[in-house]
């Protein structure tokens, strides 16, 4: 019997100004995690397909936690994730879940890395060549800068795993954010707002975004909504339903798992 294993976090939030390369404060204060990196992989790399060709579109790879995550050039992710047979000989089946960007906005920025972490590391593969991939380095975050006119999308580490963040600076409309996943099977909401995706007969659930603002000293005001999904399960677009906030603040929408033992919201 195959059995899905999957843990994904996601996270939106907004910088301002001169914030915009700084990470917005997280809504449970949840420490960056320092099990969770985030490998370069150096072109032409060592990152090789299921036919063993290299991928050089694929700027960065996960390390640390599930599922893991290729971050590839123009805002595109890709999660892989594990059929795990426990039958003897039997292999494990290997899916892959894309999810980037759309709408009439989009921008296809590539990814900038920030914080980088030592040692780093050596790939002698057979597709590294006689030389291999040498000093190779990991980071603790990766930003996609502008996704949209006034929109970032940051990916980092948690205590409970994988957090994606949007960031809607003052004076950038959210409803130009959309969502496109491909290679799932369907798309819908469960009774609590949760995002399910259904993939290899199994479903994923990204938990519904938790909405807030922040000023200038990381100071974090709550907003009385949360970003509930839209999808649309004919074209693997989903979109966010927004309520009211100020306009002067940015907009954070944080989708993930909460950290470890926190029960409850703010």
């Amino acid at each position: 019997m195959k059995q899905l294993l999957v843990s994904l976090t996601l996270g939106v939030i907004t910088p301002c100004c001169s914030w915009a390369q700084d990470l917005p404060p997280d809504f449970y204060h949840d420490a960056q995690g320092k099990a969770t990196a985030f490998w370069e992989n150096p072109t032409p790399g060592y990152v090789i397909d299921t036919e063993g060709d290299l991928r050089p579109e694929v700027q960065y790879v996960s390390d640390g936690g599930a599922p893991r995550t290729f971050i590839c050039r123009e805002s595109r992710l890709s999660f892989q994730l594990a059929s795990v047979d426990t039958t003897p000989g039997i292999p494990d089946t290997i899916h892959r879940l894309d999810m980037s960007f759309t709408g009439e906005l989009f921008q296809a920025p590539n990814a900038i890395p920030f914080m980088v972490r030592e040692p780093v590391r050596h790939f002698y593969l057979p597709q590294c060549g006689a030389n291999g991939v040498t000093n190779v380095h990991a980071f603790e975050r990766i930003l996609y800068p502008e996704v949209y006119p006034g929109i970032d999308f940051w990916v980092y580490g948690g205590s409970s795993g994988q957090k994606m963040m949007i960031v809607i600076r003052p004076g950038a409309d959210p409803n130009n954010l959309l969502l496109l996943f491909e290679g799932q099977t369907e798309l819908t909401l469960d009774v609590f707002g949760n995002l399910k995706i259904l993939l290899a007969n199994q479903w994923i659930r990204i938990p519904q975004a938790v909405a807030y603002q922040y000023d200038q000293n990381n100071v974090i005001t709550n907003v009385p909504w949360t970003a509930e999904y839209t999808p649309n399960e004919n074209n693997g677009v989903v979109g966010f339903t927004f309520g009211a906030y100020n306009e002067t603040k940015p907009l954070v929408l944080l989708i993930g798992r909460r950290p470890w033992g926190r029960c409850t919201t703010k």
